[in-house]
């Protein structure tokens, strides 16, 4: 009597009852290989993506600070102020391609250093391997090392670099331009044709080694071109 006021009978059966068919996912949202399992202690940023459970989230730009937490961990009702679920993943990522070096690669600028302040667009190298700072997640790239976070926004690969950069070509005088050449230094053996300036006023040495001042023998330093007053 007891079991009446919970039950109803519906009939007789013979059996078991057939299995239901296996939950499937939508296509679209399948990512391929699973990025790395989530770690509660897990030093993450936003555009990271983990692994938990075969779904793939992603750390969210705006409240990037409560992915480290375990607080806020993916899958979580609090876990979605941190992470994004953005699909589902199977098996590991295919490894990328060992990178290649071009003999021709350009030198290499200034070591990527952590916490530094970086710009868009500016170059580091990371071993010799070039990166630029992309403009939009600029903010984050002095907190990710280039080249740690797959699909990282905030670094991209330009490619290999070799050396350092080229300097600059440091500055030349050009004798016969405009301006005033260097001052005359008593004691400097001079050869014919060099310019020294004395004041505003230029000359030329005409006799080789001379290393009198000009206005001491004019004969060996004629005057050219006055310099600017």
């Amino acid at each position: 009597k007891n079991g009446e006021l919970g039950w109803v009978a519906l009939g007789w059966c013979e059996g078991s009852t057939a299995h239901t068919a296996s939950p499937t996912r939508p296509a679209e949202e399948f990512l391929g290989g699973c990025p790395e399992i989530y770690r509660a202690s897990g030093d993450y940023g936003g555009g990271d993506k983990v692994t938990k459970e075969s779904k793939v989230y992603r750390c969210r730009a705006d409240n990037a600070a409560y992915c480290k937490e375990a607080a806020f961990a993916p899958g979580t009702v609090a876990g979605s102020l941190a992470w994004t679920e953005v699909g589902w993943c199977d098996g590991s990522l295919a490894p990328t391609a060992s990178p290649t070096f071009d003999a021709d690669a350009m030198g290499c600028p200034d070591e990527y250093v952590p916490g530094a302040e970086y710009a868009g667009g500016e170059k580091v190298a990371v071993g010799n391997l070039l990166y630029e700072c992309t403009a939009e997640f600029a903010a984050f790239c002095p907190l990710r090392t280039p080249g740690e976070v797959p699909e990282d926004e905030a670094w991209v690969s330009v490619g290999p670099c070799t050396g350092t950069i080229a300097p600059t070509a440091g500055p030349t005088f050009d004798p016969d331009a405009p301006g005033c050449p260097p001052e005359f230094v008593a004691g400097t053996p001079y050869a014919g044709g060099d310019k020294v300036a004395v004041g505003t006023i230029v000359y030329k040495c005409s006799a080789a080694a001379s290393a009198h001042r000009p206005i001491a023998i004019p004969e060996n330093w004629p005057t050219t071109t006055p310099g600017p007053s």
